[in-house]
């Protein structure tokens, strides 16, 4: 990222402010350490209350109030490394990955889904590799959830009953990196 793209992109947050389409991750801006340009993502967002961060003993359960999860108690080591686990994860576990600025693709397709699966990677790949030189985006089935795809951050979720790519990407755009221990 270029410092003059940077300096481009805040100046437009400190004119438009956040929230407004000019600062919108899915107009290439950025947002603030509050999330709330993740609004301009779509309907599907909303960021749900915070469930706490302690973290317990494996394989201690934990029950979480959201569905799907995005903060909570969870296990203390996160997963590694970062991709497609199409076994599935505890909540637990991913969780965690959660805390350390990372993204979590949910999906929930009882009868099988290939094709929404092979976006979602299709979509990982595509993403540039952080300054720790990985990209922090997990692919977990999750039978638990309520919708067929989710996009979940640290205290933020996009959730939505078929593939968005558009949606996806701003709200990775906005929510990446943003938890509160940022190291992979």
């Amino acid at each position: 990222m270029s410092a003059r793209w940077l300096t481009s992109a805040l100046a437009a947050l400190a004119v438009a402010g956040c929230g407004q389409k000019a600062a919108s991750p899915a107009d290439g801006g950025t947002c603030d350490d509050l999330g709330a340009c993740a609004f301009a993502c779509g309907a599907g967002v909303d960021s749900p209350p915070f469930e706490g961060a302690t973290h317990v003993t494996e394989p201690t359960p934990v029950v979480y109030k959201a569905n799907p999860p995005a903060s909570g108690n969870h296990w203390p080591m996160w997963q590694e490394p970062w991709g497609a686990y199409p076994d599935g994860l505890p909540r637990e576990r991913w969780v965690h990955n959660l805390e350390h600025g990372g993204i979590v693709l949910l999906y929930n397709c009882p009868s099988g889904c290939d094709p929404l699966v092979q976006q979602l990677t299709a979509l990982r790949n595509s993403l540039q590799p952080d300054r720790f030189s990985v990209v922090r985006v997990l692919i977990v089935p999750d039978a638990l959830m309520p919708r067929k795809v989710a996009a979940v951050a640290w205290n933020w979720r996009w959730q939505g009953d078929a593939y968005d790519d558009a949606a996806l990407r701003c709200f990775i755009a906005a929510r990446y990196d943003r938890g509160p221990e940022s190291i992979p």
